[in-house]
């Protein structure tokens, strides 16, 4: 819906050095050759190159989406986007108790305890009807292994005090989940991060 990994590029080349892990977004996980797991899944939709790495995309029941980036030479996955369709039939995500469209950024910050960190290139997109917030926490089982929560608040609903709009981020609502390696984040995104001084990495369960 969102193809936020359109922001992806440009790409530089990185092999991660991830294994498997016990976190997976629609039966994917981040170091796993997507050659050989895709062999489990129907075929994609849509598979085309991202730079120097190749992204698929499946559909998912009620509407939602996976895209899937691998590595060249190796295959290994980099980077699972799981976006939200919009029916809340369709709200469960593989993080225990998020949902899309419900769990707001305020949630999530509560849940964890912290607003996460973000990449300096990347603290947050405007859309035509949107602003995008993007909440980064490393899973604490993997130092390489990052979650990113994608909430989207409505520009119409953002206050104006003094002719000055004051957006309250935590209100927005969860519309994406991706998981990445570090090592590939950076790549896209840029090296330099900000923390909050509250951060520290989170269980995924």
């Amino acid at each position: 819906m969102h193809h936020w990994i359109r922001m992806a590029i440009p790409l530089a080349a990185v092999v991660s050095a991830a294994g498997a892990h016990a976190q997976s977004i629609a039966g994917f996980k981040v170091g796993d050759d997507l050659r050989v797991v895709a062999k489990s899944h129907p075929a994609p939709f849509l598979t085309e190159p991202l730079g120097s790495y190749t992204a698929s995309k499946w559909d998912l029941p009620k509407g939602n989406t996976v895209s899937v980036t691998a590595a060249p030479g190796t295959g290994r996955i980099v980077f699972i986007e799981s976006d939200w369709g919009g029916d809340p039939a369709g709200a469960a995500t593989d993080v225990p108790g998020i949902q899309f469209g419900s769990t707001t950024l305020a949630d999530i910050r509560k849940r964890f305890r912290s607003n996460g960190f973000a990449f300096k290139e990347n603290f947050g997109q405007v859309t035509d009807d949107n602003l995008v917030s993007f909440n980064c926490y490393q899973i604490d089982s993997d130092p390489d292994l990052i979650v990113v929560f994608v909430t989207t608040l409505p520009i119409k609903d953002v206050p104006v005090v003094a002719g000055e709009p004051k957006p309250e981020t935590g209100k927005g609502h969860l519309d994406a989940v991706i998981l990445a390696s570090l090592a590939y984040l950076k790549q896209t995104w840029g090296q330099d991060r900000a923390f909050d001084p509250a951060y520290h990495p989170i269980p995924w369960k």
